[in-house]
């Protein structure tokens, strides 16, 4: 599988925390079935991409284009394993919070999901291609 996303302009950046539980899964995940990997968020149309460390949120209604990532997870910044991840919160279109909120709870559902329908495999998944959508 080989998909070309569309990397938009940063509308807002933030430092979140995502909890221990979710931030294990991910990571779980990525050690499993290797990278990238694609992850259907059917309620919210979006598809899920883990490549190295990063997770974008691409909307397919529009043409592929990021919606929001997730990146520089700084795991070694807690001292128990139940502790939160801070990461950096990267929005490329206006997002409410409720609706930013939203895609951390259904990627958790869709995640959980996805990894029960399927064995683990150190193969990736396919390719990506990354496209800014603005110039340079």
């Amino acid at each position: 599988m080989q998909i070309e996303i569309r990397i938009g302009v940063e509308c807002h950046k933030a430092i979140r925390n995502l909890p221990a539980l979710f931030y294990n899964l991910l990571f779980r995940v990525q050690n499993d079935h290797g990278s990238p990997l694609f992850i259907p968020i059917r309620p919210l149309q979006l598809l899920l991409i883990l490549d190295q460390g990063v997770c974008w949120f691409v909307d397919h209604d529009q043409y592929n284009e990021v919606v929001c990532s997730w990146r520089s997870f700084r795991s070694q910044e807690r001292n128990d394993l139940r502790e939160p991840v801070p990461y950096e919160w990267v929005a490329y279109r206006e997002l409410d919070k409720l609706e930013s909120y939203r895609i951390q709870q259904e990627a958790e559902r869709g995640l959980l999901l996805w990894e029960k329908r399927n064995a683990p495999n150190t193969k990736p998944m396919g390719t990506i291609i990354y496209w800014p959508s603005h110039p340079v």
